[in-house]
């Protein structure tokens, strides 16, 4: 095929409840395109650093960070079909390394892009994705279970941080935020 189309699982690890995505998003778009769709369907603004981790130990990251801690080349100058190459291929994404959001990718399957539609383009999710600097997966938890309880000590508190901002999966709105960020992609 010479325009593969990518159906993603990204799930967050640990998160309880699940907090996982289904995307389509073409083979011949770099690691690049794939970490700012992620960023788009979990809700993140893109405010910390990230990685993607292979089976092979091959990292890749914005060159810009410059992570002496690890090897890693430039996610911009890899496509997703070099790296992935079969229905249930696996690796990780992981953003935030203070927060430590990992997340397991799976090749669910490679479409052939006729009647496939628009990509990218989240397909089905669950899970609201947390808000930015919540604590990672324990504060994450922590946070939904004062949010749910009025007289939790720090639901006041939390409420007044979260603002308007209550995280929820919106498909529409995401799928919106994808078509403004993407246009008219495949």
């Amino acid at each position: 095929m010479r325009r593969p189309i990518y159906q993603l699982k990204i799930s967050l690890k640990g998160a309880s409840p699940p907090v996982w995505r289904r995307v389509l998003v073409s083979g011949n778009r770099s690691l690049k395109t794939v970490h700012e769709v992620i960023q788009l369907a979990f809700g993140w603004t893109n405010s910390h650093l990230h990685l993607f981790e292979f089976p092979d130990g091959s990292v890749y990251t914005d060159p810009r960070f410059m992570l002496d801690h690890v090897g890693n080349d430039d996610e911009g100058k890899v496509k997703l079909r070099t790296l992935a190459k079969t229905k249930g291929a696996r690796f990780n994404y992981e953003y935030d390394f203070g927060d430590e959001w990992s997340h397991t990718i799976e090749v669910e399957d490679i479409l052939d892009p006729d009647g496939v539609g628009r990509t990218p383009r989240v397909i089905a999710g669950e899970g609201a994705g947390p808000p930015e600097d919540v604590g990672g997966v324990r504060g994450y938890s922590e946070f939904l279970a004062a949010m749910a309880d009025p007289t939790h000590e720090r639901h006041d508190e939390l409420k007044e941080w979260i603002g308007e901002h209550w995280p929820v999966f919106d498909i529409e709105g995401t799928n919106q935020a994808l078509r403004s960020a993407f246009g008219r992609s495949r």
